[in-house]
């Protein structure tokens, strides 16, 4: 595992269901239960009003802002490659008929050779069960295999004849499940499903492809580092990254396993205007060789330099400026303009308009994004859709 110099201070805050009833979001009151409260709670005109049961409806919660050390970053950007020797596989029907599903025939399964994923019978179908059709085939071709081998040790059989039998036993050996209800679909080698094409109980052709899978077991991470930065090639520990299919989902180097190939470290030939820098990183099925990636790279710092960071996702983007959303009463939130500053791809340094003792809306701060444009949530809307 890689050492990371990134240390998440959070204290999760959910806001509680307490109410009955929900009611709506406003920027300029308060909901029902709030209004027969309003002697009690007074809030300003830019304030946005949400009561705690509505918070609980909608998915909003609040993390605590607090001083973290602040990580030393590169931004770059690269490819998810496969490891040399290795690659992708299409298992197919090697027969017509109905194909049943092993259980773990699902995206991320991991599959040991010889492993079953489906079967295929044509029982009950015209053109009859191709299974059997081979398990017949197979016996006439070993029966005939034992008649010329004595034959063959006799001379009165020609080695090239004997060798045409073994061939047609192995074959149809190849061709036949054995299981007496259909051809089977198997693993030749260690691999991970990344796609099933079929569904249970559909009919499929012979060649028809069932399951797509990888045997890359671990994939390579190339960095291209700018060349301007290549005195920092040496200092490197970790990096997070997210796909290009999936830009939201920013994966971490170290917390998937993964760790820098060493060798690479500042040594790596130079491509153009970058060098390319690898990470070797498991793949449990969710990620693709060719992927284009988005990299901040985490380098090794002894400088004790503090700073408040949120999540990436509690910035709201309005007009090329940034805000955040902090709550500041059981009913109450604001919003604040923020300055920031580095980023890991997961949390982000707020240079100004927060402190630590602010509580900021990670999850939800959409829906008070749209009470403040519209002031209410549209009918029927909630986190669950």
């Amino acid at each position: 595992m890689i050492p990371t110099n990134i240390h998440y201070c959070r204290s999760v805050l959910t806001l509680a269901a307490t109410f009955v009833f929900s009611g709506l979001i406003s920027c300029t009151g308060h909901d029902n239960h709030a209004e027969s409260e309003s002697e009690e709670h007074e809030h300003s005109s830019e304030e946005i009003i949400l009561s705690p049961h509505s918070a609980h409806r909608f998915g909003v919660k609040v993390e605590q802002v607090a001083d973290c050390k602040l990580p030393r970053i590169v931004r770059a950007w690269g490819a998810l490659e496969a490891v040399p020797g290795t690659g992708r596989q299409i298992l197919s029907s090697r027969s017509a008929g109905i194909v049943r599903l092993s259980p773990r025939a699902v995206a991320g399964a991991s599959l040991r050779p010889g492993e079953r994923v489906a079967t295929v019978s044509g029982k009950g179908i015209a053109g009859g069960d191709a299974n059997a059709v081979a398990s017949e085939e197979l016996a006439a071709a070993q029966k005939e295999l034992e008649r010329i081998e004595p034959l063959r040790n006799e001379g009165i059989v020609s080695e090239r004849d004997y060798q045409s039998a073994l061939s047609t036993v192995k074959r149809l050996s190849a061709a036949y499940s054995g299981n007496g209800s259909g051809s089977a679909v198997t693993a030749s080698q260690k691999a991970t499903i990344i796609k099933v094409n079929v569904a249970d109980g559909e009919w499929v052709e012979a060649g028809t492809p069932v399951v797509e899978t990888s045997t890359d077991s671990r994939l390579l991470l190339r960095v291209d580092l700018p060349l301007s930065m290549r005195n920092v090639a040496g200092m490197i520990v970790d990096a997070n990254f997210a796909t290009a299919d999936s830009p939201d989902n920013v994966k971490s180097v170290s917390m998937l396993g993964g760790s820098i190939i060493e060798d690479t470290k500042g040594t790596a030939a130079t491509n153009g205007n970058y060098m390319p820098i690898y990470f070797s990183i498991p793949n449990d099925g969710s990620l693709s060789q060719g992927v284009y990636t988005d990299i901040w790279v985490i380098l090794e710092d002894d400088n004790d330099v503090t700073g408040s960071t949120i999540p990436v996702e509690a910035v709201v983007e309005s007009e090329g400026e940034y805000f955040a959303y902090v709550k500041v009463d059981d009913h109450g939130y604001e919003k604040r303009r923020l300055s920031l500053g580095v980023t890991d791809g997961k949390i982000v340094e707020v240079k100004a308009g927060l402190v630590p003792s602010d509580s900021v809306v990670t999850n939800g701060a959409m829906i008070l994004k749209m009470a403040e444009n519209s002031g209410k949530i549209p009918e029927g809307h909630s986190h669950n859709h």
